[in-house]
């Protein structure tokens, strides 16, 4: 599972997209389980920026569409 990115923005922290890392929501906005998950004390699978969301909502898990295109975002080389 890929893991969410968590950084800090002039001391605060933000949620940043797995593909491009812009931010996506401030800590002071953050779910208690986002929050968990900055802390360390836990896991929040990736996330991503509403643009990046539009590129994989046509591939399947595997990373392919079903052209056989790969995924730019989720589509990792073995």
């Amino acid at each position: 599972m890929d893991k969410a990115i968590f950084k800090f923005n002039s001391g605060r922290g933000a949620l940043c997209c797995s593909s491009c890392n812009i931010i996506i929501k401030e800590a002071y906005r953050f779910s208690d389980e986002e929050m968990t998950a900055m802390k360390g004390d836990g896991e929040l699978e990736a996330q991503y920026c509403d643009d990046c969301k539009c590129i994989c909502a046509e591939y399947d898990r595997k990373g392919f569409s079903t052209c056989g295109v790969k995924c730019p975002v989720h589509y990792k080389e073995k």
